[in-house]
């Protein structure tokens, strides 16, 4: 029975640990206003961490403004050739919707936020999305 649950534990370490993105930290500029989690961020130069299932924006350009948000793993077909946060558009509002890195065959997404789920309901689905390229390491 023990050498059973050893080897459920060990398999269950090989399924989930390459889903796991690596940790990240990197700066940015985005040239709008965004929406992460519940709250809203301006335009400007950030700060952005990923570490485990935690991602975090700091404003740079002196201001204090900073949110965090947990994220979900998302396996993807082929490696990463950039690293970008992706977001989705909706008339003139931006929602981040992830996160990839270069060298990386997983991305991380982040939830909808109300806001963002009223604003599909009226568009009937339809969004339009964005990218901010991230600068290499």
């Amino acid at each position: 029975m023990t050498r059973l649950l050893l080897c459920a534990a060990v398999f269950t370490l090989m399924v989930c640990l390459p889903m796991q993105a690596e940790s990240m930290a990197v700066k940015a500029n985005i040239p709008f206003d965004f929406h992460i989690g519940s709250a809203t961020l301006p335009a400007g130069r950030y700060m952005i961490k990923h570490d485990g299932n935690v991602l975090q924006f700091r404003q740079q350009d002196g201001g204090n403004k900073a949110a965090a948000v947990l994220t979900q793993a998302v396996y993807l077909p082929d490696v990463q050739r950039t690293s970008k946060l992706t977001f989705n558009r909706y008339s003139d509002e931006y929602f981040l919707s992830g996160v990839s890195q270069v060298g990386m065959r997983t991305s991380v997404s982040v939830p909808k936020n109300k806001r963002e789920k009223e604003l599909i309901a009226r568009s009937n689905g339809s969004v339009q999305t964005a990218g901010v390229v991230l600068p290499a390491k």
